[in-house]
């Protein structure tokens, strides 16, 4: 930061000759680095050369400033100035804006930090075009023992080489850049797949929704069976007097997947005494 400042000339006690910047825009050591005076008077400050408030140099000094300006001496004391702003006064915001780096402009970066990209997503975007991004590849790399598997297909290592290009769900890309034949049966199925699946999880009153058939129709995939569904009236009755009842149940994300119970016991007036859920694993 300290060509973006300079000396203004007061007595000159504080001010090296030629080492900071008070006479034009560079300090004189950076021209006259090798002249045989400079290295002979290194310690020189402006006040050695000033008599009365006016300027006083031998010779020697004199062949080295003859073709400079010699600045205004104002007296009083010293006073460094910061040249950045017309105020010469000194500023965090524009030291730090003058020690980042900047980049070239680019024409990507209106598309990715936008108001409707989440700024997580619009992160990990940038980490992986400019090549930072850490896969569980870079870790184990570095140094980390860890289990590996892609997070999509289960079955290789996970990273970022993989998902992009050998991974079953990177098959679009391989089309896009490889140029390999697309499949039409192959993704016929795989619109079938993923209609069946988004259906599971439709919770309207039937599945197979209108825009369910919009894409059957559209790629031909022939006919396709409904599934509804219907509210079921189901009731229970409180136990005797002086008796409980003990209400229970289980179910599992998945066959075989993450299970978990509960129960809930009632009295005979049915107010409820307890309960208690828990998991007991993968079932």
């Amino acid at each position: 930061m300290k060509e973006d400042t300079r000396w203004i000339i007061g007595n000159g006690d504080n001010i090296s000759v030629w080492f900071d910047i008070w006479i034009e825009d560079e300090a004189i050591f950076d021209r006259f680095r090798h002249h045989r005076y400079v290295t002979e008077n290194k310690n020189l400050k402006v006040s050695n050369i000033l008599s009365y408030g006016m300027w006083s140099y031998n010779n020697a000094l004199h062949r080295i400033f003859h073709n400079i300006q010699m600045p205004e001496v104002l007296g009083g004391e010293d006073k460094m100035v910061w040249t950045i702003n017309l105020k010469g006064e000194f500023s965090i915001s524009e030291a730090v804006n003058k020690m980042s780096h900047k980049e070239q402009p680019v024409n990507w970066s209106k598309y990715l930090w936008s108001q409707y990209l989440h700024p997580s997503v619009a992160s990990n975007v940038w980490k992986f075009i400019k090549g930072i991004y850490i896969d569980d590849k870079c870790m184990i790399e570095n140094g980390y023992e860890i289990v590996s598997r892609c997070c999509i297909c289960e079955t290789e290592q996970d990273s970022m080489n993989y998902l992009l290009w050998e991974c079953s769900f990177s098959e679009k890309n391989k089309r896009s850049f490889d140029e390999i034949k697309t499949s039409m049966q192959s993704f016929k199925g795989r619109i079938m797949k993923l209609v069946n699946e988004c259906g599971l999880r439709i919770t309207g009153t039937k599945w197979n929704q209108n825009y369910d058939k919009k894409i059957i129709e559209k790629f031909q995939l022939g006919f396709s069976h409904s599934r509804f569904q219907y509210i079921k009236t189901c009731y229970w009755s409180p136990p005797e007097q002086d008796f409980v009842m003990f209400c229970c149940d289980g179910s599992s994300f998945g066959n075989p997947g993450s299970a978990g119970f509960g129960v809930v016991v009632i009295d005979s007036n049915c107010q409820v005494l307890g309960a208690l859920s828990g998991g007991i694993g993968v079932r």
